[in-house]
């Protein structure tokens, strides 16, 4: 069963490592997909193991033949009840993973037919006082786009002692250069005693922006 595992979990970043390199976002949802189902089965197979090995070490302490030899049938059992409960653990997180990716990869489709660039998949998540850690999806839904180079820029807004702040703009720069889609992530550093209420995300080409997406963060 821990073979069985380890396949598993290579197979899933075998996966992802052709679905990031994949120019169809629809063949990369559906790998996504299958792979999901595939741990889902698995994971209810050693679920109902998981049970059986249960039911098996409650029936082994109540047996009645010589208690030493059902305390150390017991003791096997217990063990590879915790082993198979850790399997579950991770195929269970693994399966969490994999809907995650799933979900951004949804997002690769474009919401419409033109050829414009388009933020998607904007996220921020504040994980330490001083650092604002982003990932987010860029793209151009025509195929026949050519490459497209220009910055991301971000603006982020909050209060520091009761009085509106913002990032300076010229703190928060990348350049941006791909054909279909990008995604990138990173982090900004922030002043630990600033509440920050939004983040907004910018694509220029040259002086026009193209494109923007603003996300609310929880205080």
């Amino acid at each position: 069963m821990m073979v069985l595992f380890v396949i598993l979990g290579t197979g899933a970043v075998f996966i992802i490592w052709t679905c990031e390199r994949s120019h169809w976002p629809s063949a990369e949802m559906a790998a996504r997909q299958q792979e999901v189902q595939r741990l889902q089965e698995t994971l209810a197979a050693l679920q109902a193991q998981l049970a059986a090995r249960e039911e098996e070490a409650v029936a082994t302490v109540k047996a009645p033949d010589g208690a030493g030899s059902s305390d150390a049938l017991a003791m096997v059992d217990h063990t590879t009840s915790e082993l198979l409960a850790q399997q579950v653990r991770d195929l269970q997180a693994e399966n969490q993973r994999l809907r995650d990716d799933l979900g951004f990869y949804e997002n690769l489709l474009p919401a419409n037919g033109n050829g414009t660039i388009a933020i998607r998949s904007l996220q921020a998540e504040r994980r330490t006082p001083t650092e604002l850690s982003w990932q987010l999806l860029v793209m151009q839904p025509r195929r026949d786009a050519g490459t497209f180079k220009g910055r991301l820029e971000w603006e982020v807004r909050g209060q520091k002692d009761g009085e509106p702040w913002s990032l300076p703009t010229g703190k928060a720069q990348q350049a941006l250069e791909f054909s279909r889609y990008q995604r990138i992530e990173g982090q900004l550093s922030v002043p630990a005693d600033v509440q920050i209420s939004s983040v907004t995300a910018r694509v220029f080409e040259g002086r026009q922006e193209r494109s923007s997406q603003t996300i609310e963060l929880q205080p």
